[in-house]
This record gives structure tokens, sequence and C-alpha cells, in this order.
């Protein structure tokens, strides 16, 4: 699956994210607390919607209609069993 962001800000959170993650490659997003990385993996799996820019999943744009079909073929694990 190959994930693309162009432009992607969300509140206060991100600004601007432009970032391809390839097909078949292992990816890592670190940072410090607060820095954006639990918002980019909810924005990723469709639990919230960029303010703008957009997030393409295999070329197919992931919007509020499609987000069921796409989830599919997503894996998330909270970090928290409560969540």
């Amino acid at each position: 699956m190959e994930i693309k962001l162009r432009n992607v800000s969300f509140e206060n959170s991100l600004f601007d994210v432009t970032h391809n993650f390839k097909k078949g490659k292992i990816n890592c997003i670190i940072g410090s607390s607060g820095s954006g990385k639990t918002i980019l993996s909810y924005l990723l799996i469709g639990l919230l919607f960029p303010d703008a820019g957009e997030i393409l999943i295999d070329n197919n744009l992931l919007t509020k209609k499609n987000i069921e079909e796409i989830r599919k073929n997503i894996g998330y694990v909270f970090q928290n069993t409560e969540d």
C-alpha cells in the first residue's frame, strides 16, 4: 500500500506536511511528545480528516465516503487499551 500526504494540515498540530510512504517499505514516525505523531496516525486511518491538503491511499483520495472500504486494508493498534 502506498500512502501520499500532500500539504496536509490539521488544527494546531500539523502544518503543510508532504510525504510519500512507499509500498513495501517500513517507516517509523518519531518525535517528541506533542509533535503530532498520534494526530498523523489518526489522519492516516480516517479517524480525523485534514483541515487542508490531501491524503491518497493507493492513489485513492481518502474521504468520508470511501473510508470504510479503505479501512479494510489498514490495521491499527491503540497504545491504550481503553481507546
